[in-house]
């Protein structure tokens, strides 16, 4: 495996307070700490056709060798979007999201499998924000690296590390996954955010505002964000029916939100009198 120095970007810290602009919460950023875009790569022309996706007046970038130079990196980049070519993983793709989500990253993608193929499959079940085929082109890499950077900016920094187990389910956010009865699913920062916020308020309801809050979709209002909430809603189901799990289910409060429901606890299945519950499906 060839080991490169760590290169920037040639608009490194030119723009940083145009992008403010627009995404307030950047301001609350030490002076001295930009956003930034990794891409960890071998400087094969996959990681040339990345960096030059990443060229951007509003952006900047930085190019690592492997997750541990990412994260022994203390410069003034505050990366909000990372970038992992496969060639580039040591060990594990479990082992490296892991390691990046217990860090805080925001958005991860993975750039190496075909879309369809197991590869491809396997890296959503575990939990990337996004992948993408080595073979995209210029222009394509390009638009997707522009969705995953803008998504990045307005979606919140990556979920408290504190663990929560209710009942069989046990909530794990250094991996963005969860646990039930031995069975592990990788939910992705979105669905996992959504499960995580539906815990946090058991054997209560979760309302649309606190679960909009939850996903990150501030940016958003109107049908807009309510959709992207019941998309959320609908894929975390499918996650955990395919994975065969049926004790831990999302039911619906008409007109409210979404109720977290666990078989092995008697009382999550309480209704208020004045609150009508729809099936989980």
């Amino acid at each position: 495996m060839m080991f490169l120095e760590t290169a920037e970007s040639p608009t490194y810290g030119l723009h940083f307070h145009g992008t403010a602009k627009h995404y307030p919460w950047l301001s609350t950023l030490p002076s001295a700490r930009v956003p930034g875009i990794a891409i960890i790569g071998i400087g094969d022309p996959v990681s040339a056709k990345l960096s030059a996706a990443c060229e951007h007046p509003a952006r900047e970038y930085r190019v690592f060798p492997n997750v541990h130079a990412l994260l022994s990196f203390n410069g003034p980049l505050a990366f909000t979007l990372v970038l992992i070519d496969t060639r580039a993983v040591q060990y594990s793709l479990a082992q490296h999201l892991e390691a990046l989500r217990k860090w805080g990253f925001r958005r991860v993608a993975l750039i190496g499998p075909e879309m369809g193929d197991a590869d491809f499959i396997a890296a959503l079940q575990m939990g990337f924000d996004d992948v993408w085929p080595s073979t995209l082109s210029h222009q394509a890499f390009s638009m997707v690296v522009d969705r995953a950077w803008q998504a990045s900016l307005v979606q919140p920094s990556h979920t408290g590390q504190r663990q929560m187990t209710l009942g069989a389910l046990t909530v794990k956010p250094e991996s963005a996954s969860c646990d039930v009865q031995g069975v592990r699913v990788f939910l992705g920062r979105v669905c996992f955010s959504l499960l995580q916020c539906l815990a946090a308020n058991y054997p209560g309801i979760a309302t649309r505002q606190k679960l909009a809050a939850a996903i990150g979709r501030g940016a958003f209002d109107g049908h807009t964000k309510s959709r992207a909430i019941d998309m959320t809603v609908f894929r975390l189901r499918r996650k955990l029916e395919d994975a065969g799990i049926k004790s831990v289910r999302v039911g619906t409060v008409d007109q409210i939100g979404y109720q977290l429901l666990l078989d092995s606890l008697d009382f999550s299945q309480t209704e208020e009198p004045d609150v009508q519950m729809r099936s989980a499906r």
